[in-house]
């Protein structure tokens, strides 16, 4: 019974970080700056020019933390690692190229590129962890 509630928040977590990548890609303005439930410390380092390009990668760290975390617990094989990895960088490739049809926005495939090493070290955060977890019992 935990596993199916936990399976249902995480699956809630999933879908929400899927929506607001969705919704923040697909702005006309790229810069974070101005959006009411954003902290400062937030915009301020996502909209520099330094971090821009990699800047995709967060949020796809987040969300290759959470399924990575779920596919621990469920003990999923690697061929489940790999379509979950897949998803995610199916979710950074439908927001690139919702940003062809903003005019203010272009389709850049670095940030595909760095979407999918956000997934993959949210993947591998997951694994370092049980490793030390399973190394200090």
């Amino acid at each position: 019974m935990k596993q199916i509630k936990s399976g249902y928040l995480i699956g809630v977590l999933f879908i929400l970080g899927i929506l607001l990548i969705l919704g923040l890609s697909w702005r006309s303005d790229p810069n974070l700056k101005g959006l009411p439930f954003m902290p400062l410390w937030i915009y301020s380092w996502a909209d520099t020019y330094r971090f821009s390009a990699i800047r995709t990668a967060v949020p796809f760290l987040g969300l290759g933390t959470i399924i990575g975390f779920w596919l621990l617990i469920r003990k999923a094989s690697f061929f489940q690692f790999v379509m979950a990895w897949a998803i995610l960088i199916g979710v950074v490739t439908v927001a690139e190229l919702g940003q062809y049809f903003i005019p203010s926005r272009d389709v850049d495939l670095k940030d595909i590129f760095w979407g999918g090493i956000g997934g993959f070290s949210g993947f591998a955060v997951n694994y370092v962890l049980l490793k030390l977890l399973r190394l200090f019992r």
